[in-house]
């Protein structure tokens, strides 16, 4: 691979400003690239959206290799005899597991108009996707629906008995090297049946593993843990998604023109795999929908673009040392703390009761220590969160919940900005603080995904 063309994907990373958490490129089962964009590391677990479908495809084939599922051919209601489905007709008789797989079940359910957070926000996930009505014959529409995917999810339950996420983790996971995955980070509907659709959380070595399976036909160090004809049958087409005509096959997105299929997820999670160049591409990131598509450029215009043969290059180190120095052009600088305005050591240490507010939030204290380059923000009673001054982010272990970090500056004389994010969430945020008098108002946005803003107003205790 040529280290210079890859030097000038950082280049244009860095030019765009493109919100990334990680860029893996594995050519020829080798490491050739690995980076990592502030605060992350190799060590973050990474929420994997909706890549989890591409893992229960993993899933189902095993299962059906193992001789739990007899074939994707099987119909859907056969597997909960025990459940009364509403809805029921010839039409919903007829949906196969292949149906679900390929996102083309007939059933009412589109995630873009709203039926995923219907199904999240029903007592039972399953009971709810089985009764839906049929909008299509199974097998003639590609319907993007989540809620079809848990529905495989609670199959793979009821014929091995063990919940997706054991099964995973012994006969997919252990194999491959990769840590057990607990419930905290692969949850559970109310009924405990593994989320199918989204949910599953990785390191990204973890997810290039799994890119690297499939490009090797369902085989691991000599063995055969997927078999390849799942891997064939999962990465050709089965539907279309007409409205943007994109290939779809067993829960893997298809570029034939290409020359690959990947795992997608929300906010720029991705998996590609492109089985010309024998290579197996992961980025992880925080980017809205509308930017995803800086993704198919670092990818088409760069990363196979580099691929010049199929055996080693004459060595370059000046373009060796090029593209690693550009990596590290792409971690934030260092920066002196600017001096604190006077309002800062006037409003530090003060905690502000906020007035009623739809984050239940009821406090909140910041802390600045003249020449220091932290400041910190507790809010109720979850402990001080440490805010980098300096331009670097400074992360905070918070037990329960997943690792926080954040930075801040103040803008004029009275307003505090925090950049905010939990770590492995693709969702970042903005924390603006103005201060006048005893009063606080502070202003909380999603900067990558959007949405209303939050306003809160608190007045000092002290």
């Amino acid at each position: 691979m040529d280290s210079q063309q890859l030097a000038r994907m950082f280049e244009y990373i860095k030019e765009k400003d493109i919100k990334l958490h990680s860029l893996l490129i594995v050519r020829n089962g080798y490491l050739v690239t690995e980076a990592y964009f502030e605060p992350y590391s190799p060590s973050t677990y990474h929420q994997m959206a909706s890549m989890t479908k591409s893992v229960i495809d993993i899933l189902v084939g095993m299962a059906i290799d193992k001789g739990y599922i007899k074939s994707a051919d099987e119909p859907l209601l056969s597997f909960f005899p025990k459940r009364a489905v509403a809805n029921v007709d010839t039409s919903k008789q007829a949906i196969t597991l292949k149906h679900l797989l390929s996102l083309s079940s007939g059933l009412s359910c589109i995630d873009r108009l709203g039926s995923d957070q219907e199904v999240q926000q029903s007592k039972d996930w399953v009971q709810f996707m089985l009764d839906l009505p049929m909008s299509d014959a199974p097998g003639t529409h590609f319907s993007y629906c989540t809620g079809a995917v848990h529905l495989l999810s609670a199959v793979i339950q009821e014929t091995t008995g063990m919940t997706a996420r054991d099964f995973a983790n012994e006969q997919l996971f252990k194999p491959l090297g990769i840590a057990q995955v607990p419930m905290a980070r692969w949850g559970s509907d109310p009924q405990g049946i593994t989320t199918g659709g989204f949910g599953l959380q990785l390191l990204p070595r973890d997810m290039a593993k799994l890119g690297y399976l499939y490009l090797n036909q369902g085989q691991w160090a000599g063995k055969q843990i997927a078999s390849s004809d799942w891997v064939t049958i999962s990465t050709k087409q089965h539907s279309m998604w007409e409205e943007q005509n994109r290939a779809y096959g067993y829960l893997w997105w298809l570029y034939p023109a290409q020359g690959y299929y990947s795992a997608m997820g929300l906010g720029g999670q991705q998996i590609h795999v492109v089985p010309q160049s024998n290579l197996v591409v992961v980025f992880t990131s925080a980017l809205n929908p509308n930017a995803e598509d800086y993704l198919d450029r670092l990818l088409n215009d760069y990363i196979m673009p580099s691929v010049k043969a199929n055996t080693a290059l004459p060595a370059n180190p000046g373009a060796a040392a090029q593209l690693e120095s550009q990596i590290q052009k792409i971690q934030p600088v260092r920066r002196a703390v600017p001096p604190l305005p006077p309002i800062a050591l006037r409003v530090s240490g003060k905690t502000y009761a906020l007035e009623h507010n739809s984050l239940n939030w009821q406090k909140l204290s910041l802390a600045f220590h003249a020449g220091g380059d932290v400041a910190s923000l507790t809010i109720d009673s979850s402990g001080e969160v440490a805010i980098g001054l300096d331009n670097v982010f400074r992360v905070t272990e918070i037990p329960g919940l997943r690792p926080t970090a954040m930075r801040g500056h103040w803008e004029g004389a009275d307003t505090f900005i925090i950049e905010g994010m939990s770590l492995g969430n693709p969702a970042e945020s903005k924390l603006e603080m103005m201060f006048t008098g005893d009063e606080i108002r502070v202003t909380l946005e999603d900067v990558v995904f959007g949405g209303m803003k939050v306003n809160l107003h608190g007045t000092s205790q002290d």
